[in-house]
């Protein structure tokens, strides 16, 4: 398989390469960076852009699977404007061009809460992603929304750091319709999403973070 992989240094999206160079079914990983990738595999097929320009990149979009694991903080990019244009801009229009080049998968990493209408300017960001990428109609369109993710990033998050240790306390008192607000390891949800790849079924779904664990 050929996958295209956009986000690669963020926290899940580093576990997807990782995961997927060990992969053997996985033969080619197309990676869309702003910044070099300092890891030299013959499986990776690195390529710096312009996101300004991704156009100018189109024939790079092409595999069996985009997944989107891109994203930005407040701390990086407290303007909400360019915050959005990062988000949402950068993903739909990587996602317009591997669905002209005639991908039929798409993968997106969302958020727990995501809702088009929240009064939470995060939250409705990531409502309006999903809400236009389903509108793409791909072939398969798989959705995960985590909740607080467990791991090292390389930015700063105080309230993900905090979390992550109160997360032995609280996660245990979330029963049933509140397991997935449970913390979740971004390894895990990374193997679900090359799982939910490989299945290559024709369906629309959304995951919460009990329904990524479910491997």
């Amino acid at each position: 398989m050929k996958i295209l992989l956009i986000g690669a240094s963020g926290l899940i999206g580093s576990k997807l390469l990782e995961q997927m160079l060990l992969d053997s079914e996985i033969k080619c990983i197309v990676l869309f960076v702003r910044k070099p990738i300092s890891i030299d595999h013959p499986k990776i097929e690195q390529h710096i852009i312009n996101f300004e320009s991704i156009n100018d990149y189109s024939k790079y979009f092409n595999g069996e699977a985009l997944v989107c694991a891109l994203g930005t903080t407040r701390s990086k990019t407290p303007n909400k404007f360019e915050y959005r244009k990062i988000d949402l801009g950068y993903t739909l229009d990587a996602a317009k061009l591997a669905k002209e080049n005639g991908v039929n998968q798409i993968h997106l990493i969302s958020s727990m809460g995501a809702h088009p209408k929240s009064k939470v300017f995060y939250s409705a960001l990531k409502g309006e992603i999903e809400s236009l990428i389903l509108g793409l109609k791909f072939d398969i369109t798989l959705i995960y929304r985590p909740s607080i993710l467990i791991g090292d990033r390389s930015e700063s998050r105080p309230f993900e750091k905090l979390s992550q240790k109160l997360n032995w306390f609280y996660d245990p008192l979330l029963l049933g319709g509140l397991k997935k607000y449970r913390s979740i390891r971004a390894d895990v949800v990374a193997t679900k999403i090359i799982s939910e790849i490989k299945k290559n079924i024709k369906r629309v779904i959304i995951f919460d973070s009990s329904k990524i664990k479910q491997l």
